[in-house]
Parts: structure tokens; C-alpha cells; sequence
């Protein structure tokens, strides 16, 4: 049951390389006049060429040299991903507490203004930006 699981999200995964590849060209040379257009189809172009060289690590695994150390790799990134999971939790509830304590009638009430106001003023106080962020501006 696994394998099949395993070899169905494999076919998914080379579907969506050449779906995306095809989409950004698609969007790059019909509407490559219109610029948000023009860079979403950077993006999508840029997000396919990433999959392309994570799927080409594949045929690695099996060199004897390279292969331990991607495996470590892909160890550590799952450590790495359980880390940033904990950062994120505390920076979230950080924000919102802060912000609802400092600010809680002057945050304006749209996705950039909660967002920039729960992620980006804690995220930076983190890294030492303090100027002004305890004043609520």
C-alpha cells in the first residue's frame, strides 16, 4: 500500500514539474506584456527550475560519496522544518498578544495590516529591531 502511495505522489510530482514549466511559458510568451503577469511567470518558471534540480538529486543518492551526505541533509531539514514549526508558533503567539496589548484599536483590519502587525513587527524585534515597536507605531 505504501509503494503504491509512494509511486502515485511520484507521478503527481513529474505531472506538476512539466504543468508548471509549461504554464510559465504559457504565461510568459501570451501575456508577457502585462508585468504582474510577466513575473508570476518568473515565479512559477523559477519554482519549476527548483523542483527540476531537487528531482536530478534523486539520481545522486546512489553515488557512494554523495549519497550519505544527502541523506544527512535531508535528516537535518526535517529537524530544521520541527524547529521552524516552534518559531513560528512563538512568534505568532508573540504578535498576536502583543499587538492585541499595544495596538488593539489601531491595527487596521486587512490581511497586510494583521499580518505585517502579527508577523513582521515580532520577527523583526526578534533580530534586535526594537525602534519604536513597543510604542505600537
Amino acid at each position: 500500500m505504501e509503494s503504491k502511495l509512494l509511486l502515485l505522489l511520484t507521478k503527481i510530482f513529474h505531472i506538476a514539474l512539466y504543468a508548471l514549466f509549461y504554464t510559465g511559458i504559457i504565461m510568459r510568451y501570451t501575456m508577457g506584456n502585462i508585468p504582474h503577469l510577466l513575473t508570476a511567470a518568473r515565479i512559477l518558471m523559477a519554482v519549476d527550475l527548483e523542483l527540476w534540480y531537487v528531482q536530478s538529486l534523486r539520481f545522486m543518492i546512489s553515488h557512494s560519496y554523495l549519497g550519505p551526505k544527502l541523506l544527512m541533509i535531508k535528516a537535518m531539514t526535517r529537524d530544521l522544518a520541527a524547529f521552524l514549526y516552534i518559531i513560528f508558533v512563538f512568534i505568532t503567539a508573540y504578535g498576536v498578544v502583543s499587538r492585541s496589548m499595544i495596538m488593539h484599536n489601531k491595527v487596521e483590519f486587512s490581511i497586510y495590516g494583521i499580518f505585517s502587525g502579527i508577523f513582521y513587527t515580532p520577527y523583526s524585534f526578534l533580530f534586535g529591531g526594537s525602534d519604536k515597536v513597543l510604542e505600537g507605531k
